[in-house]
């Protein structure tokens, strides 16, 4: 996927629909997200990017956030479920500001496009190694 988004600027769909799909079923044999939490996260994160993407594009007239990335974050509330379509947000937001920040005072090259798909894995990854944990973190300090 970041290979892809990277060099393409594209995420293929036979990838990301597959995996929403393969998702979806795999709710259904699993304790945990079950699938209630299973269709809810790729609904919301599916629906969430869309209109955001559709948003933008009324606004500006041009594409700030890919199909790819739609369907991607669909696939990872497929597989884990609601609450990781908020953490992968809110993580993959971070990282892709970071980057851009380090980029432009390091580099001093402003791009408009960034492909978003590698922040999406890697939160996506975060989540899965340690998500709940930082959730836990985060809640306790509240």
């Amino acid at each position: 996927m970041i290979y892809f988004d990277i060099k393409q600027n594209i995420i293929p769909d036979r990838i990301s629909i597959s995996l929403i799909v393969v998702g979806l079923i795999l709710s259904f044999f699993t304790i945990e997200p079950g699938w209630v939490s299973s269709f809810c996260g790729a609904f919301f994160g599916f629906a969430l990017f869309y209109l955001i993407a559709w948003l933008y594009q009324s606004a500006k007239k041009e594409i700030g956030l890919g199909g790819g990335d739609v369907k991607y974050l669909a696939a990872i509330g497929a597989f884990y479920g609601i609450q990781s379509v908020f953490f992968v947000i809110f993580i993959s937001s971070g990282l892709a500001l970071l980057f851009y920040v380090f980029k432009h005072f390091f580099f001093k090259k402003l791009q408009k496009f960034i492909p978003y798909g590698p922040f999406l894995v890697v939160s996506g990854f975060l989540y899965v190694f340690s998500g709940k944990e930082l959730i836990l973190l985060y809640l306790r300090r509240f």
